[in-house]
């Protein structure tokens, strides 16, 4: 909605009706009573011109639209002598509006046509078949359903597919085909209509149809009861509709256009992956997966899962990409430290991970005769999660003393020693367009590191605990996982300062990784150090729209905002890169002046690997991996 200033020219005509009845009395008492007053019928005709300034308060639909309102005015004007002049007034206005359209028409992610029934494979040539691929990571999780929060990065995304998928033997630079061949969109860019895959079979041996594809996603948009899916749905937010075209066909017809649709089919979040899962498994369990292993229609199919040590996959020999997957199967290690992940990859214990740490990464760097990686980036940053919901931050200003009074600069030194590379980062990161420079986040408020300005933004922050009624400062309850850069560092580093600088006390739990998805829905914390939420698209627009929107189904901060809405709303239909530009700088000092908790930076991934380890061009990733991987083979 937009409301402003407009000047709008309103002709008005007056027509002056005087409508004058003349009644007279019996004359037999002429010096006994006074004359009754004389009611004149005139008529005046007036035209002219009236510049009126009004406020347009209404969303107008249709360019160019005549609004025609009438109202009427009725004055009594006393003239002297024995005329009372009865005055009506007929304005007719018209007020024409035009729609204020986007200055750019957003361009949705259409399909090369070559890549129409596309199937993934590896760049290289001479490809050696066999094996086991051993990966480090966290493996354990709380039960099977991705779509209700079980995690990702466990590697058990290689049994299923999406609709569309990042291309993992190219570098994961760009959206192919998955269960879908291909897709079109229209012209206006609301309807995304897929082609799928004909003789795909699910694990236990039933055809893949497009009734799985309607089953997976109403099950998603419209959960039955104790079916949680709002890591998910948010994702989904724009989609109006599903509809079934015919056994191999489907449609998704959106609300607005989303230019970067394509790409959440095709993502490959921590949590809320949106796979596809089976509708006759989902009709036999009641649509709660929760405890039994839907089969999939991926490159690996399950073998068994040791709680603590391992998850076993075997190669799917019937997979409907028939070139995959190259090996014979994948062990995932459950390694949840990141220096102990590098450190298996170094010693041979495994043959790649996702994630080492600064240390073990470097050092593989340094032998690229026998270990290659990367660093690629991750999309989206987000404040350590914070429950808006706890007294006392509740408070906007008790956020914003926490946001603007811990020392960033510490912080991001201790998150970087003992995991990832850290960097300044002010809402949003710097691959997307717009973002601040280092230079200019030093002259923020909260990110001074100067000491001065140091002084001066502590000294802010007590006025504000103090103003809130906590001068003395309060106590939380916090949870972290049991990683280094989750609770048992950086968690204990923070709430240090956190006692230190503002008075906060707390008392800190520490939690097994493979739960942290249950534990932010049930909310019974102030702080939690686990692990943060990441996009598919650089672009923050569609990860702030499900963790920051009031209400929204991933908003885990409990945050409400409704100014912040209503620029979320605009950022939604601005497409113009200059007005977006404008749009992200405001939504960032409204972030800073009311957080929804505290940030200080965002990060990068350090994949690494043996040199035998090919087919996902680890030493050349294009985005932040943690998803499948069936391109990957062995050159021993």
């Amino acid at each position: 909605m937009r409301v402003g200033y407009r000047e709008v020219r309103v002709w008005s005509l007056f027509g002056l009706v005087v409508l004058l009845t003349m009644m007279a009395g019996l004359a037999l008492a002429a010096c006994s009573s006074a004359a009754e007053p004389v009611i004149q019928e005139k008529i005046v005709e007036v035209e002219k011109e009236v510049v009126v300034e009004k406020e347009v308060v209404k969303t107008v639909e249709v360019p160019g639209e005549t609004v025609v309102i009438e109202k009427e005015v009725v004055k009594e004007v006393e003239v002297p002598g024995e005329t009372v002049v009865v005055e009506k007034e007929v304005i007719k206005e018209v007020v024409r509006e035009v729609m204020i359209e986007p200055k750019a028409t957003p361009e949705p992610l259409r399909m090369d046509a070559s890549k129409f029934g596309y199937l993934m494979a590896a760049v290289e040539s001479n490809i050696t078949r066999g094996g086991v691929v051993r990966t480090a990571g966290p493996v354990e999780m709380a039960h099977w359903d991705l779509h209700q929060g079980a995690p990702a990065y466990t590697g058990i995304t290689n049994m299923y597919n999406n609709l569309t998928y990042r291309n993992v033997g190219e570098g994961q630079r760009d959206i192919v085909p998955d269960l879908a061949t291909g897709w079109e969109v229209s012209n206006d860019g609301l309807t995304y209509t897929f082609t799928l895959r004909e003789g795909v079979e699910w694990h236990d041996g039933v055809g893949f149809t497009a009734l799985d594809v309607i089953a997976t996603f109403d099950r998603i948009m419209d959960p039955p009861e104790g079916v949680i899916t709002g890591s998910i749905k948010q994702s989904f937010e724009p989609v109006e509709e599903v509809r079934l075209l015919d056994t191999y066909k489907v449609a998704f017809d959106l609300v607005r256009p989303t230019p970067w649709f394509v790409n959440v089919l095709g993502a490959a979040p921590h949590f809320g992956y949106p796979v596809m899962y089976p509708k006759h498994f989902l009709d036999l369990h009641n649509q709660n997966v929760r405890e039994n292993l839907p089969p999939g229609t991926g490159a690996f199919i399950f073998q068994e899962r040791v709680p603590g040590e391992h998850l076993a996959l075997e190669a799917n020999t019937n997979y409907w990409n028939p070139d995959l997957p190259y090996v014979d199967g994948i062990k995932a290690l459950h390694i949840p430290v990141w220096a102990n992940r590098g450190a298996a990859v170094l010693t041979g214990i495994v043959d790649f991970t996702w994630n080492g740490n600064q240390e073990t990464w470097a050092r593989a760097m340094a032998q690229p005769d026998m270990f290659h990686g990367s660093n690629p980036p991750i999309n989206g940053t987000s404040p350590m999660w914070t429950n808006n919901s706890k007294a006392p931050l509740d408070d906007v200003r008790i956020r914003r003393a926490i946001h603007i009074g811990l020392d960033k600069k510490f912080d991001l030194e201790v998150a970087g020693a003992i995991a990832l590379p850290n960097y300044k980062a002010r809402w949003i990161t710097k691959a997307v367009p717009g973002h601040m420079s280092d230079e200019e986040i030093l002259q923020l408020p909260g990110w001074r590191e100067d000491p001065e300005g140091r002084a001066a933004d502590i000294a802010e922050a007590k006025r504000l605990m103090a103003e809130a009624g906590y001068a003395d400062g309060f106590h939380i309850k916090a949870v972290g996982n049991n990683t280094p850069a989750g609770g048992e560092v950086r968690g204990v580093s923070w709430l240090q300062q956190a006692e230190d600088i503002l008075g906060i006390t707390s008392d800190l739990e520490i939690i097994e990784r493979g739960i942290e998805g249950e534990i932010l829905v049930d909310g019974e914390w102030h702080v939690a150090f686990v692990t943060g939420t990441g996009s598919d698209v650089a672009d923050p627009t569609a990860q702030w729209n499900g963790i920051f929107r009031c209400d929204a189904d991933g908003n885990y901060y409990r945050y409400c905002n409704p100014e912040f809405d209503k620029l979320l709303d605009q950022l939604l239909v601005e497409f113009d890169p200059d007005e977006r530009v404008k749009l992200l700088h405001q939504a960032m000092d409204m972030l800073d002046e009311n957080p929804p908790g505290y940030q200080a930076g965002g990060g990068s991934g350090l994949p690494m690997g043996g040199v035998h380890v090919r087919g996902i061009m680890i030493e050349d990733l294009g985005g932040y991996p943690w998803g499948r991987y069936e391109t990957v083979w062995l050159d021993r």
